[in-house]
C-alpha cells in the first residue's frame, strides 16, 4: 500500500486533505484560508503574505549560537502577538549580521530520485485523482 493509502486507511477518505504544495508557493493566502477552512480556524486577514518565513537556506549561518537566540527571540515575540517587531527587525537588515549571503541548498540528484522512487505510487495516485499533470520527472 503507498504512503497515502496507509493514512486514507488509518484516518477515513473524509478525514485526510490534499493541498499542493505549488499552491503555497504561487498563492499563500487562498493556501492558507483553504487550510484553516479545513482545520475549522478562524483566517488572519491582518498577516502580510509578502513576508517570507525562513528563507535562508542551511549551512548559511554565521553563528550557531546567534541563531538560537534569534530563535528564542522570535518565539517570544510570536507568543507574546508582537509579530509586527518581527517584521520591523526584518526590515532593518540584522539578518545579514546572522546569515550569510549568497549560500543556497542543494539536494543530491540520488536523494531526489530515492524520493521520487518512494513516492512514486502515491504520486501517481495524486496525479489521478485531481487530475493534474505528472511532474515526477521535474
Amino acid at each position: 500500500m503507498n504512503p497515502v493509502g496507509k493514512w486514507i486507511a488509518a484516518f477515513g477518505e473524509d478525514n485526510v486533505f490534499f493541498l499542493d504544495y505549488r499552491e503555497l508557493k504561487q498563492d499563500p493566502e487562498s493556501f492558507m484560508k483553504k487550510t484553516c477552512e479545513i482545520l475549522g480556524v478562524p483566517f488572519n486577514t491582518d498577516y502580510a503574505f509578502e513576508n517570507r518565513v525562513n528563507s535562508a537556506a542551511i549551512g548559511c549561518v554565521r553563528s550557531p549560537l546567534l541563531m538560537r537566540a534569534a530563535n528564542v527571540a522570535v518565539r517570544f515575540l510570536i507568543r507574546n502577538g508582537l509579530s509586527g517587531v518581527i517584521a520591523a527587525i526584518k526590515r532593518s537588515g540584522i539578518k545579514k549580521l546572522i546569515f550569510k549571503q549568497g549560500s543556497q541548498l542543494t539536494i543530491p540528484e540520488a536523494d531526489i530520485e530515492k524520493a521520487r522512487a518512494y513516492l512514486a505510487a502515491s504520486t501517481k495516485w495524486y496525479n489521478e485523482r485531481f487530475n493534474t499533470p505528472d511532474r515526477s520527472a521535474a
